[in-house]
Parts: C-alpha cells; structure tokens; sequence
C-alpha cells in the first residue's frame, strides 16, 4: 500500500530521503555536545540493518529509509568533523614575527587577504634564540662542508623548523591558513600563490566565538575551512618567491583583468565579479546600491548566471549549427546534443573560472541533468535534480548548511521552479491574448513569491530586509539577462578577435544605466527596513514547512502551510538580553525600558556594536548615542542594573571594569574573567538572572577549544 500523501511530481519520493539527511545534518550541528565516533557508527549500522530487515516489507520500507538517510546525515557529518585536524591558537600573540607561504590571495582596494600555511610564529625572546642556532647551524655546515651557499635570508621553512626543533623552540602553530590576515599598503606587487613570505602581526588571534545568540560562528567556520588563527600584518617581505608555474585559469583570470583595465571603477568591480567572481574591486557606494536593492546576488556568482550563461551557449551554438547546415539534412537531435555539450562544457569552465562556490556547483549539477536528459530524450524533473545537487554538496561539505548562500540559493531555486507550472498556467489562462502583458505579470509574480519566501533568511542572516527589492529585481534582473551578461559573453568570445572593447564598452553603459536608475529608487524612503533576531527554530519550521507545501500533494500538504504560519512565534520565543559585555568590558549595551540599546561606545569595537544594534532592530547609522557613561563597575542589584556607586556587599552580581579593590563584593566577574570570555549576556526580567557566556557555547565541539570552567547560573 503506498503513502498517497507522500506523492509528489509523478511518485518520485527520492527528494523525500535527501530532505531526511539534510534533517540529520541539521541535528548533528545542532547537539549541545559532541556525539562519540563509536556512538554514531553504532548508529548507523543499526540504522542499516533496519533498512536491510524492512526492504521487502511495503508498509515500512519507505519510513525505514527516512530513518537511515537521517542516520547517514548525522554521520557524515561526524566523519567530516574527525576528518578536519584544525588546532586554534591557544592564546592571542602581540608583536610577533610570523613566516609561512602563502595558498591564497584576495586583493582589495586598500589591503591583501592571504591565506599562510606550514607557519612559523615567533615572539621577540624566540627570534634572538633562534638567530643564535642560525649562526649555530651556519658554522656546523660550513664545518660538514655542505651547503656553502645556502643563503640564510632565503631559507627554506623546513630549515627554520629543523633549527627550532633542535634548539628545543616552540612550534606554535603548524598551518595558519588565514581567511583574515591582512597585509597593510603598500604590499609587494608581486606576491602569488607559493611565495615564502615573512612578516609582523602586531594581534594575531584565535577564531572568536558569536557575539550574540544565532550570530556569525567564526570559530566554527574556520575551523572547517583549516583556520587556525586570524591577525593583521605588516612589513611584509618575500623570503623566497614560488617555483610553480602559474595554473592556466589564474593566467586566463590575469588576462581578462588586464582586458578589462580600462573600464571605470564604478562598473570594473561589478564587470570582474561578474566574469570571474572576485568581488573585490566593487566600491562601497555600488555594494550598498545592490544591497538596498536586493540584487546582492547579481554581485554573487549563482545560479543566476551559471543558468544563463550556459544556454546562452546553448542557444548561441545552436543558432551557428542551424545556420551552417540549413542545406543540409542533419537531424535536429543532433544539433541540439552538439549544442547542449558545448553548453556543459562552456558552464563547467565558468564555474572552475569564479571558484566553485556552492550556487555555482548546484547551478551547474542542475544545469547538467537538464542537459543530460537531452541526450537521452527525457523530460527533466527540476525539484528532484534541486534535491540530488544539494545531496551532493551536503555529503562533499556538510557545514554548507549553515551558510546564508547555500540556504538562499537552494530556498529560492525551489520556490522558483515550483510556482513557475502554476503560476504561468494562471497567467496563461488569464492574459492569454495579450503576450507582452502575460509575460511581464508572469516574472513580476514569480519575483514576489521568491522575495517573501528568502525574507526569513535574509532577516535571519542580516537583520535587514530590502524594502523595494522587489522594485529593483523586476527593473534591473531583465537589464542583466537581456543585456550586461549577453553583452560579456560576446566579449569574451571575441577577446581572440581583439574585439572585445566594444562589447565591454556597451556592457558598462548598461550598467551605468542600472546604477543611474538604482540611485533613484535608493533615495525612496525606508529604503532598508530592520528586523529583530528570532529563534533559530523558526527558520529551520518555516522551510521544512515551505518544502512540505511545495512537494506534497493532497490535503496533507498545508501541514506545510500551519509550519509556515508558526514562523512569527519565534519573534516571541527570542530571548532578548538586558545586558551585554566585550571586549574585556570595555564594550557595554543596556537594554533601557523603550527596549532599545544603549551603547557607551558604539564607534569602537563597530563590528560588534553594528550587530547588537541590528539585531535588535536598530540601524546603526540612525543610532544616535546617549550621553556616554564608563563606569568603574556595575552592579544588579534584586534584579536591577545600576551604575550608581552603591553598596556591592549584598548585589545579586557585581562587574569589575576596572582594576580595584572589590573584595567586598560577592558574585564578582573581575576583569580577568571578562578578558577570558568573549561576550557575556545577562538576563535580568521575571525575577530570573542569568548569565550566558558565549566562549561556552558549544564547548564541547572541537570548534570551541576554550575549555574553562565557570559557574553561569545565579
């Protein structure tokens, strides 16, 4: 007997599997602790054994296999985490010299971002022990009459360890590869992948933990991305340049940039990231322009462009072979296979081109199926091919499910190709003697529907919707289609030709045109509109809602719709801080009774301050200070905060922000405790106080290598 409320596009309930171990991903980072190998793998082979016991049995074949890929998810994602060998820096270091070579390279207008493996961190102590067994190991090898010429300011990093080893130094990292390790102006010009480099940090430090509750995880991140510590750099110099030869894409990026040159700074930016990803060069005015009008992800390699660019291709051949053989006999399945491989072969290079960023990888797994299934004369089934790309990308990188791209990029494709049958068939029936007006009603719906259905994401992720993106997607989306993206791909294509410039040249009027058009809608008011931080468990709701309303069929299917309705409860389930500390104290934000924050520095420590204010639906630019206040402590005192000198012998709890006696004063956090801690949040309403400190968060993952111990409850 089949689960009729389980079918959906033709009983193809495959998608429904791949939804169960997306499930299990989500449980596995979700857990308060580390779950043991050999507890997972029981797990799974018990899981396993289910599957096997009930495959021939109907009624339970189909729930035996949502438990098994609920399984699986959990333990891929366990064997991903053991897999990682990632060791943070025990502690932060100040005026040190580093070495290292470097794997990566992000230039900005102002700075460099590197990425440094096998690295060297020395302290000033450190360097003069370290010159003394380099003149140690000088005279030894002139003594062994080996290496006569070994030139002692371009050594090898192998030697700098071997001669750290012998001398019993410290090695205090093994890899540092920095997503954030900045290189002050002015740089050396010439620095490329494999360079030996040497340089100072005057901070370089462990990943943080959030700076509030749902907030960016950087500990957690980096740590699946090999990062080991962060820092800024200067006086930087190249101890030994690279032997490798330049890969063939990197000479192809090169060339374009070089092509490309004479463009202006205002559309160079956007005209890089669009042809090879590198946002780099875009300036602040146009990144906010594209923000405020929610095309970020026209900035953003995806599936948006992966999608275009290939049946451009497609379309471009196909047109050429139809024209040169319009005398011939060929069979127009054959055109249009020739036609989908030079499609799949051109998206495949464009994808490796802008640096295989996850929207790009689904964009062209999908784009791949589709194409597939002209070779073999099938109609293509895009939800299920949206599920199988995701599977993929899940079982290569689990922890994509926690990045803002992956969920927008998966969420919007879906609702896209979901609502696009009905929605034209609607439209279709109503407008059907008139194409133009059908077809701008068509795209202006299915705009809104994907808009409303990535808010939650967007609010969830940023803290602030885009209130004319809607605006800015319908007038700007078809310039970029129809027009920029057309225009480049020609461009490039005759790049051979030296006749490229004019194709670059029409490009950047139209995007001239958009920037021009996008400031007027900017200056609409309320052009962002804030939004407060919910319960991450109002987002996970509302998309398993949304996803059990798009692909269920049958009544069962507004089970869907009553999860998607319960989203707005989890505004209300947040628990909203009365006080905040960072920075070793130096930090404050104090819920005041209109419920807005009050910050006594909200232009230092920015990134932080930014984030408190945003999340509590509060725009920083608007934010005007009250009179400013640097207390010497604070107390709360029956379940009130008071910076008013008074009294801590019978306080509920006592911050020491300063460097005195407070002796008398129990329940103290002293200032050593707050430079321990990251952000420390304190509740103090209901007659309740409580206290969050987020170096525990997760503390018992191997992303959170701070293991202190501390009472937190009062």
């Amino acid at each position: 007997m089949k689960p009729y409320f389980f079918l959906a596009e033709e009983d193809h309930k495959g998608f429904f599997l791949i939804l169960s171990f997306i499930l299990g991903i989500i449980i596995y980072f979700a857990l308060p602790f580390e779950p043991g190998l050999i507890s997972v793998i029981s797990l799974f082979l018990f899981a396993f054994l289910m599957l096997f016991f009930f495959f021939f049995k109907q009624r339970f074949k189909f729930l035996s296999g949502l438990f098994f890929f609920l399984v699986l998810g959990i333990f891929v994602s366990k064997v991903h985490t053991n897999m990682m060998e990632t060791k943070f820096l025990k502690s932060p270091k100040e005026n040190v010299s580093v070495t290292g070579t470097v794997t990566f390279i992000e230039e900005y207008e102002t700075l460099l971002r590197v990425t440094l493996e096998d690295v060297l961190i020395l302290s000033h102590e450190e360097k003069i022990h370290l010159n003394k067994a380099k003149m140690w190991a000088q005279k030894k090898l002139i003594r062994d009459k080996k290496f006569l010429n070994q030139d002692f300011e371009c050594e090898n990093l192998n030697l700098l360890k071997e001669i750290s080893d012998m001398r019993g130094l410290e090695k205090k990292s093994k890899k540092i590869s920095t997503d954030t390790c900045i290189f002050k102006r002015p740089a050396p010009a010439q620095l490329k992948k494999g360079d030996l480099i040497k340089g100072r940090s005057f901070a370089l430090r462990p990943p943080s933990t959030p700076s509030q509750s749902g907030g960016y995880y950087e500990a957690r991140f980096l740590y699946f991305e090999g990062i080991e510590a962060v820092g800024s750099f200067s006086n930087v110099m190249i101890l030994k340049e690279s032997l490798k030869p330049v890969s063939a894409l990197d000479s192809f990026k090169t060339y374009l940039k070089n092509r490309i040159s004479f463009l202006t700074p205002e559309t160079k930016g956007v005209v890089q990231a669009l042809l090879i990803g590198d946002r780099n060069l875009i300036t602040a005015p146009i990144d906010f322009l594209y923000r405020a009008l929610g095309l970020t992800h026209i900035l953003s390699v995806s599936g948006f462009h992966v999608g275009l660019i290939s049946f451009l291709i497609y379309y471009l051949v196909r047109f050429i072979l139809t024209l040169l053989f319009v005398k011939v006999s060929i069979s127009p399945f054959l055109i249009r296979n020739i036609s989908a491989s030079f499609a799949l072969i051109g998206s495949l290079f464009y994808v490796l081109l802008t640096g295989a960023e996850p929207p790009a990888v689904r964009a062209f797994i999908m784009t791949g199926f589709i194409f597939l299934c002209f070779f073999i004369n099938r109609q293509t089934l895009l939800v299920r091919t949206i599920f199988v790309a995701a599977f993929l990308l899940l079982c290569y990188k689990p922890v994509l499910i926690l990045s803002a791209g992956f969920q927008l990029s998966f969420i919007a494709v879906l609702a896209l190709c979901v609502a696009v049958k009905k929605v034209n068939k609607k439209v279709n029936f109503c407008l059907r003697r008139k194409p133009v007006l059908r077809f701008i009603t068509g795209l202006f719906l299915l705009n809104v529907l994907v808009t409303f259905i990535s808010l939650p994401f967007i609010a969830y992720h940023f803290h602030k919707i885009p209130l004319y993106g809607i605006i800015g997607n319908l007038v700007l989306s078809f310039v970029f289609s129809l027009a920029v993206m057309p225009l480049l791909l020609l461009g490039v294509l005759f790049m051979p030709f030296n006749m490229d410039k004019a194709f670059f040249m029409a490009a950047e009027q139209m995007l001239l045109l958009v920037h021009s058009v996008g400031a007027k809608i900017a200056e609409l008011p309320y052009l962002m509109v804030p939004v407060p931080s919910f319960s991450t468990w109002g987002l996970v709701v509302f998309a398993f809602g949304f996803i059990l309303l798009a692909c269920m069929k049958g009544r069962i299917k507004y089970i869907g719709l009553i999860l998607m309705i319960l989203f707005p409860v989890s505004f209300f389930t947040y628990p909203k801080a009365d006080l905040k500390l960072a920075k070793e104290g130096r930090l404050l934000a104090v819920r005041e009774q209109t419920g807005d924050l009050r910050l006594n520095e909200s232009y230092l420590h920015r990134t932080i301050s930014n984030n408190w204010l945003l999340s509590n639906a509060q725009m920083p630019e608007f934010y005007q200070e009250s009179e400013p206040f640097r207390p010497d402590y604070l107390i709360i005192k029956n379940k009130k905060i008071s910076f008013e000198p008074d009294s801590c012998s019978d306080a509920d709890l006592t911050f020491a922000l300063r460097k005195k006696d407070y002796s008398k004063c129990p329940h103290l956090i002293t200032k050593e405790r707050l430079k321990q801690s990251g952000v420390l949040e304190v509740f103090v309403k209901n007659g309740t106080l409580f206290m969050i400190d987020f170096s525990q968060t997760d503390k018992d993952r191997p992303w959170n290598q701070k293991k202190k111990e501390s009472d937190l409850l009062f």
